[in-house]
């Protein structure tokens, strides 16, 4: 009843209030809307196949996981956001995303494509990092003093930034 004969979301539906948790799984994706579950706390995005580029995400968003998603532009992430996660099958060119929220304090990307992945600053709040690339890392110059965990797989030497004296894990790997 939400969604109105054309296929459209209706933004003052009274049950949109209670979607707090989301999995989109299909082959065009269409986010046209989505900004209005105002309530969406948890968002799962596995699209193979072609869409919007940049959707608008909801403010209320605290965790996003993507999978099969072929991005040409950032997504642009906002607070409260704690949780980013991007899939193995994951692809795209440039940066994955705009600036990191403050909020963030996870960080999961398994950059499996032929490209370096280019990270903006990683957010003061980050405790746990967990980074898997095929062709390097660009932009991990300095590790915020919260970080906790480093799990990092590269198949290209990776210079790596001073490391907090507080961490509880460091798992790094390599092959060339």
């Amino acid at each position: 009843g939400c969604v109105n004969a054309d296929g459209y979301l209706d933004p003052d539906y009274p049950a949109l209030d209670n979607v707090h948790s989301a999995v989109l799984v299909t082959n065009v994706l269409d986010m046209t809307g989505i900004q209005y579950l105002h309530h969406l706390k948890e968002l799962t995005i596995s699209c193979n196949g072609a869409g919007v580029i940049t959707p608008i995400l909801p403010d209320s968003l605290e965790r996003l996981m993507v999978d099969a998603f072929g991005f040409t532009e950032p997504l642009q992430l906002h607070s409260p956001l704690r949780y980013f996660e991007a899939g193995y099958s994951c692809s795209w060119s440039g940066s994955l995303v705009g600036p990191f929220p403050t909020t963030l304090d996870t960080l999961i990307v398994n950059q499996g494509s032929g490209e370096p992945l280019l990270l903006p600053a990683l957010p003061p709040s980050l405790l746990y990092l967990d980074l898997y690339c095929w062709e390097g890392i660009i932009g991990l110059n300095t590790i915020p003093p919260t970080l906790r965990t480093l799990r990092l797989d590269s198949h290209i030497p990776i210079c790596l930034p001073l490391l907090p004296q507080m961490m509880d894990v460091v798992d790094i790997v390599g092959s060339s």
